[in-house]
């Protein structure tokens, strides 16, 4: 059974004397300053609680249509689609997800983060939770195609 260690806010797969991400990046085993190690059947059995790929402190990650705020480091919104939710990034755009992000570029809100919702309205519940992520009125209305 494969070994995983935590490291660097997330997963990493134990494969002889280099650790490997879910990106494929590595470094050496030695260098890692190594929190937890568990044996486990695949990526997607593992506890994300906490790490960067599920974690309350972050404003970016997914808000469900009951206004459930999943949140994850930046870079981290595929990975919790494929181990947090068993589904893809497409998948939960169309199940009409709210998707929290830091751009680089683009029209950001008032909090220095935008948001995108691919498919439907953002629900009451999405919208209650957008404003308590510090997002106005006026950029839910532009951003979030209104009011269901």
């Amino acid at each position: 059974m494969p070994k995983y260690v935590m490291f660097n806010g997330g997963w990493w797969e134990l494969v002889g004397n280099r650790l490997f991400n879910r990106a494929g990046g590595w470094c050496p085993a030695s260098l890692a300053d190594i929190a937890k190690a568990v044996e486990a059947p695949d990526m997607e059995s593992l506890d994300y609680n906490g790490t960067d790929v599920l974690n309350s402190k972050f404003i970016t990650g997914w808000i469900d249509r009951n206004g459930v705020h999943y949140g994850c480091f930046y870079m981290c919104h595929i990975a919790q689609a494929e181990y947090v939710h068993h589904s893809s990034e497409p998948e939960l755009e169309e199940r009409g997800w709210v998707k929290v992000y830091q751009s680089n570029w683009g029209r950001h809100c008032s909090n220095g983060y935008e948001f995108i919702i691919m498919r439907y309205k953002v629900s009451e519940a999405q919208i209650a939770t957008l404003k308590r992520l510090g997002f106005t009125d006026e950029e839910i209305e532009r951003d979030g195609r209104g009011i269901e």
